[in-house]
């Protein structure tokens, strides 16, 4: 399995489902251009093609048969545009908490360009759900107020500039779309499309959960994703 984080998040995102898998699977959660052990982007291209050609040169260097790819919100946008392109590697998908298309509010983004902290503590709060731990949302805060406010502002202009509306219906190989009930920064509304417009879907959503429900749920998710894996 590979694992690919949202916008917010990082390798560690992934660490509840990489304990749980890894004495079965050969698992790998990416850091991705400029979050953490990865370089930054040296074009400083942070559009969502590049982001794919990244996971198909990590994708040829190691070899990699084909395998099952994972991707959490920005992640489940780069998973998309690389299974269209790639079918060929792929044996099943695992969509999270994202979407076709999904538009960022002109209000979030001009928060993040003029107050990174004010914008770390309104997406610390609308990334989990109103059951979540106060431990839970403080630690995600730290951790994106310690991120670059640059890569953060260039990745919210290539989320609200993602659209494959048209092209998910190319998705051919078994896909599991996972939403949280209570995500507000990716509504199931979102998932919905995703479930009617890939052929071979099925729709899965976790209650008391919001955006981030690998960490929030992390047992709920693990029990959806062995079932996926024991299907495919």
């Amino acid at each position: 399995m590979v694992l690919l984080h949202g916008l917010r998040g990082h390798a560690h995102s992934w660490d509840d489902v990489s304990a749980a898998f890894c004495s079965n699977y050969h698992v790998m959660a990416l850091d991705q251009r400029g979050r953490g052990d990865s370089d930054w982007a040296p074009d400083g291209n942070y559009a969502t093609q590049a982001y794919v050609d990244d996971l198909a040169a990590f994708i040829e260097a190691l070899k990699l048969p084909p395998f099952t790819l994972v991707g959490h919100s920005m992640g489940g946008r780069i998973s998309q545009v690389y299974i269209v392109n790639h079918p060929e590697n792929i044996i099943g998908a695992v969509l999270a908490g994202t979407g076709a298309r999904i538009r960022v509010t002109k209000t979030t983004l001009e928060t993040a360009k003029s107050d990174f902290k004010k914008f770390s503590e309104l997406a610390a709060g609308n990334s989990f759900s109103r059951f979540a731990t106060k431990e839970l949302i403080e630690k995600f805060r730290m951790r994106l107020a310690g991120s670059s406010q640059k890569t953060c502002i260039n990745d919210l202009i290539a989320c609200n500039e993602f659209d494959v509306m048209g092209d998910v219906s190319k998705i051919t190989v078994p896909t599991l779309i996972i939403a949280g009930e209570e995500d507000i920064l990716a509504p199931i509304r979102h998932s919905k499309y995703l479930y009617r417009n890939i052929p071979d879907s099925r729709l899965e959503i976790i209650s008391k959960a919001g955006h981030f429900m690998m960490q929030e749920r992390p047992d709920e998710f693990n029990r959806l994703l062995v079932n996926y894996l024991n299907f495919l």
